[in-house]
């Protein structure tokens, strides 16, 4: 016969179990012979028992709401049930919000990004942002190898990184499917969906090489294996190809391999290394003096005023060789007229600091302050430009293109505009220096009211009525 155990031990023993007491020990300390599996099987129709009655307890509930078509549940319940919803569904609401405006935030500042990698001419910035309307430019600007790289590389990152769908980031940066999987094949990466899933390791996608790129680093390659490491420049590089190879690369192109793959070159180009040391140990001193980019990419900013160097070649009287003259220059960009100039042997800050000067007039007869957009050139990152711009009286706000990209391009394209609009019209020979200038001063007082003529005329009428 089984022995029949009181249900005291029974419920003591569940209890020690359960607190995670050694099943053995509670055995040998109740004497219960079968021991440890017997208190398994109590344990087990504890549970199961418990679990019954509130699923009995739930049906019989159920049946009786069933007959009565009454709902067993209070007012009070009822309402806090109500608002307890209502809540819900507005957080679900505020989530989605949020969640909406900051992906539409981080793909402004991926489409910002591939811009600015694909299409690093200053021209071409210009063409996107006053072409916007025409859908033809876009397409056109669009369609190149480099950003069709950097579009399938962010919309990876942003799928494998956050999660976002891939038709609605493809549908943003208009890249078609079949380059998005192909772009994946060719780089031999991983499902983007299953990274974020599974919070995986991103791999590094590296940056667009162009085919011809490839190519030209191939036959500069062929160069230094031919000549035994011969340090040479760029001209004699390009000349050694053409001769033996019969292929055209620019000394564009070989300036860039030098710049971005340095180790086909190796130990040459020794003395630029020293120039480049010598150059960052000077841009250390001046990287305390450089300014925040204000502007960016709106060339549509009010009150800018683009401060830019630049060399005119002239010949003084009647020499054969041209003497080379460095000129400080800037432009009104609402106006497009220019401010000021100043003349000196080369860029300095000398120089800038005068135009500042004659900004800072110009901005108090106008009564409007002007923020000055220059590069980040020695000339302008520099103590006395620094102190200048800082004084209290001043109406003038300095900004500094980013490195690498130019946001100062409107005013580098009016620069080249200037000067061959001025030695088409009065050539590039000069009895003497003074001649020049009054010339040059001529120049600059009949562009200003072509100029306002021509873009302000309207303006002025706005004025009169």
């Amino acid at each position: 016969m089984p022995k029949i155990y009181d249900i005291n031990i029974k419920t003591e023993a569940v209890k020690r179990y359960k607190n995670g007491e050694n099943i053995d020990k509670i055995a040998n300390d109740l004497n219960i012979k079968a021991g440890s599996q017997l208190i398994r099987i109590w344990y087990k129709s504890s549970k199961s028992c418990y679990s019954y009655s509130i699923y009995k307890d739930c049906k019989e509930v159920k049946l009786m709401s069933q007959k009565l078509k009454k709902d067993f549940i209070s007012k009070e319940l009822k309402e806090k049930n109500k608002e307890n919803k209502l809540l819900k569904d507005r957080i679900k609401k505020l989530e989605k919000n949020l969640k909406f405006e900051i992906e539409e935030k981080m793909l402004a500042i991926a489409s910002k990004e591939i811009l600015e990698k694909s299409i690093p001419s200053c021209t071409a910035t210009i063409l996107m942002n006053l072409l916007k309307m025409s859908k033809k430019e876009k397409i056109m600007i669009m369609a190149t190898k480099a950003y069709k790289y950097y579009a399938c590389s962010q919309i990876y990152y942003l799928v494998a990184n956050y999660g976002m769908g891939t038709n609605r980031l493809i549908n943003y940066f208009k890249v078609h499917k079949n380059t998005y999987s192909k772009f994946k094949m060719k780089l031999k990466l991983e499902n983007p969906i299953l990274l974020y899933k599974y919070k995986l390791k991103i791999p590094t996608i590296n940056s667009f090489e162009n085919e011809r790129f490839e190519n030209a680093v191939d036959l500069v390659k062929d160069f230094k294996e031919a000549n035994n490491d011969l340090q040479t420049g760029s001209l004699l590089i390009r000349k050694w190809i053409f001769v033996n190879k019969n292929k055209r690369v620019s000394e564009k192109m070989i300036n860039l391999i030098k710049r971005e793959k340095p180790e086909v070159f190796k130990n040459s180009f020794s003395r630029d290394n020293c120039k480049k040391s010598s150059y960052f140990n000077e841009s250390k001193k001046h990287n305390s003096y450089v300014r925040d980019d204000l502007i960016e990419m709106n060339y549509n900013t009010p009150n800018v005023v683009g401060v830019d160097g630049t060399n005119l070649k002239i010949e003084l009287n009647n020499s054969s060789y041209k003497t080379k003259l460095n000129c400080m220059i800037s432009y009104d960009w609402d106006l497009k007229t220019i401010v000021a100039y100043n003349f000196d042997k080369n860029e300095n800050s000398n120089s800038s600091l005068k135009v500042f000067k004659r900004i800072n007039e110009y901005s108090v007869n106008t009564n409007s302050n002007k923020v000055i957009q220059s590069d980040r050139g020695l000339a302008f990152s520099c103590e006395k430009i620094f102190e200048y711009v800082n004084k209290k009286n001043n109406n003038i706000v300095h900004s500094m293109s980013k490195r690498g990209f130019k946001h100062n391009a409107s005013t580098e394209s009016l620069n080249r505009w200037v000067k061959e609009k001025f030695f088409k019209t009065y050539g590039c020979k000069f009895k003497n220096i003074q001649n020049f200038y009054d010339t040059f001063r001529k120049f600059v007082y009949n562009f200003n009211k072509l100029q306002f003529l021509k873009y302000n005329i309207f303006d002025q009428k706005n004025q009169h009525l």
